[in-house]
């Protein structure tokens, strides 16, 4: 690519940046602000560096009421370098989209800051969490691995089997299983680890060398049998409305009852 079409392509992809921002302050204007978040992360997510979009999420957060996170962004969009060098502002910034259930920008700016300080384990975790909603888990074992030969506590390892269990690591899951019994101080965390012994027990069902389909995974993780993964169709592939099936709904709320308990989620059911 010539030096001249390479700057026309940065020129377009500016003024297709410039074009979204500009929307999602319209949007802000209307008091939109559920689709100028969307737009304002998409770009800021494309475009780490832009410190536009920084500032208009800084104001979407303000009136949204979420203090804290408006006043770290503003930090963060005040002025070049910040995004260098304002580490507290880009830690706390990335714990709150953590709260917020916004992992891909949680991910961006804890990357950021993990450069700033690698030995902090806080930052560490918090990556490592991130990254593990978002299905990372390779990435995520790098931060865990990091930490247990520094501060080993009872989560940091746990999540660490979790991710090695989820990428088929079954040795290494089973090592950190080990150790994390020595550790469990409470009946909350040993039933913790019947629930890890349980999922390794499934996994090793498997041949290592079979790839795992959504069934699969199911059953490793929650026991479940999943009798049917799609609704039912007509004879030119329409969904089609069916009778009541209730062992099907009973399989779905075993599979909820999995996915909440995973969560940390207490709930009744009656």
């Amino acid at each position: 690519m010539s030096e001249n079409s390479a700057t026309k392509s940065d020129e377009q992809e500016d003024s297709a940046g410039m074009e979204l921002l500009e929307q999602a302050r319209q949007l802000l204007d209307q008091k939109d602000l559920a689709g100028c978040f969307l737009l304002s992360k998409e770009h800021w997510l494309n475009n780490p560096e832009d410190l536009r979009a920084a500032e208009i999420l800084s104001e979407v957060m303000r009136r949204n009421g979420k203090k804290e996170l408006y006043k770290n962004l503003k930090q963060l969009s005040n002025g070049a370098g910040a995004l260098d060098s304002n580490a507290q502002s880009l830690f706390e910034a990335g714990y709150q989209f953590i709260e917020e259930r916004e992992p891909e920008l949680a991910v961006m700016l804890l990357k950021r800051c993990v450069t700033l300080l690698p030995d902090q384990p806080m930052v560490r975790y918090e990556l490592g969490f991130a990254l593990m909603q978002l299905r990372l888990f390779s990435d995520a074992i790098e931060h865990f691995e990091h930490l247990v030969h520094s501060e080993d506590d009872f989560d940091t390892r746990l999540n660490l089997t979790v991710c090695h269990s989820l990428t088929r690591n079954i040795k290494r899951a089973k090592e950190l299983l080990c150790e994390l019994e020595k550790k469990a101080g409470n009946q909350e965390e040993k039933k913790e680890i019947d629930v890890r012994k349980c999922v390794i027990k499934r996994l090793e069902k498997f041949d290592h060398s079979h790839k795992l389909v959504f069934r699969d995974w199911v059953y490793s993780l929650y026991g479940s049998v999943l009798l049917s993964e799609s609704a039912p169709k007509d004879l030119e592939g329409k969904p089609r409305p069916s009778a009541v099936d209730y062992n099907s709904v009973a399989t779905t709320l075993l599979l909820l009852r999995g996915v909440l308990a995973e969560m940390g989620i207490e709930y009744d059911v009656i």
